[in-house]
């Protein structure tokens, strides 16, 4: 005997659970129109890219926190959950290997500066390299200093639990007015990052 669906009830777009909408949880995604149970929401948020956004158009929350954005396949959201639509993000999942990739967010009319990997930690070659990097973007995050034109910088997950991709975005338009305020600390940040 199948299943009796009825106008309230329907299924996850994911999992294909029944969803009864008097009584459950779930949420709709503006960027794919798919449905989600509770669940597999959680699931999607929790495996997001985050995008932190700076610079003239972003104003710091009430809690001086930049703009932060969570991107995944189905959802762009800020961090109360609400829908972003100020600007077109999307992101995809590159293979390296049948075991290995990592996720590439990117935003439409933007350009990636320079891209690469970070980790935390000391006391190693590797690590103290990225701290060069670690902390340029720390300043930026907490308004330590500012950049004269929009910033994204997007941090997305790799099969390697112990790094995390990184990009470095501005618009297109803005590209020379980033690399000279950056004033020759660009390779400096590239090669943190490499």
């Amino acid at each position: 005997m199948g299943i009796i669906m009825s106008e309230k009830t329907f299924k996850c777009d994911n999992c294909t659970d029944l969803i009864n909408s008097d009584d459950d949880v779930f949420y709709g995604s503006e960027s794919s129109g798919k449905t989600f149970c509770e669940g597999c929401y959680i699931d999607d948020r929790n495996s997001a890219s985050t995008v932190y956004l700076v610079g003239p158009s972003f104003e710091f929350d009430y809690d001086e926190k930049p703009v932060t954005v969570y991107v995944s396949e189905n959802f762009v959201e800020n961090r109360y959950g609400e829908s972003f639509d100020d600007l077109k993000m999307s992101r995809v999942y590159k293979n390296t290997s049948a075991w290995r990739g990592y996720n590439e967010t990117s935003i439409k009319g933007w350009v990636e500066v320079f891209d690469g990997w970070t980790t935390g930690g000391w006391g190693d070659p590797t690590a103290d390299r990225k701290q060069v990097f670690n902390e340029w973007a720390e300043s930026l995050l907490t308004a330590k200093s500012k950049s004269p034109v929009d910033v994204a910088i997007i941090m997305d997950s790799t099969s390697n639990v112990f790094s995390m991709g990184v990009g470095v975005h501005v618009p297109k338009e803005s590209l020379g007015n980033f690399t000279e305020w950056l004033d020759g600390e660009l390779e400096n940040l590239r090669y943190a990052l490499s």
